[in-house]
């Protein structure tokens, strides 16, 4: 899970998710959420449009998408892992470890599932991975410059 960086390539959100459904078919269920208003969006925390694809009750990605804009040259997107199922985050949220152990022997490991998801946008849209790190980041600020400056 990552942030990625398109050069020179206007992408859409609505665009991401056609290619996610045409490449993940029927296995996985994307689907696009779109930004709730007013106080809904403290209670969901649904700020933005996101595209949501979901593994199981435990395992699943958030993806959003910046297009470049006026005076950029390259777009991006970011993948996080989410937990799909509100019980369940609630739960996680509460009980700590002992939950992550019961989960993970219920649903696996969600690795090869995030990994084919980013490996997907970075072969399909050619991008280039960001160094989103606490040191990269101070690194870029001390020379005046954001991460996504090379």
């Amino acid at each position: 899970m990552g942030m990625y960086k398109i050069e020179g390539k206007e992408i859409s959100l609505e665009q991401v998710a056609e290619l996610l459904k045409q490449k993940l078919g029927d296995k996985y269920p994307v689907k696009i959420m779109k930004a709730t208003s007013g106080a809904m969006k403290y209670l969901t925390g649904n700020t933005t449009d996101t595209i949501q694809i979901k593994k199981n009750g435990y395992h699943g990605v958030v993806i959003g998408v910046v297009p470049s804009t006026e005076g950029m040259t390259y777009s991006v997107i970011s993948s996080n892992a989410y937990t799909p199922s509100t019980i369940v985050e609630m739960i996680t949220r509460k009980a700590g470890l002992l939950d992550h152990l019961i989960f993970k022997a219920i649903w696996g490991s969600g690795s090869d599932f995030y990994k084919s998801i980013d490996n997907l946008i970075m072969s399909e849209y050619e991008a280039t991975e960001v160094d989103t790190g606490i040191i990269n980041s101070v690194k870029q600020m001390v020379k005046g410059k954001s991460v996504f400056d090379e």
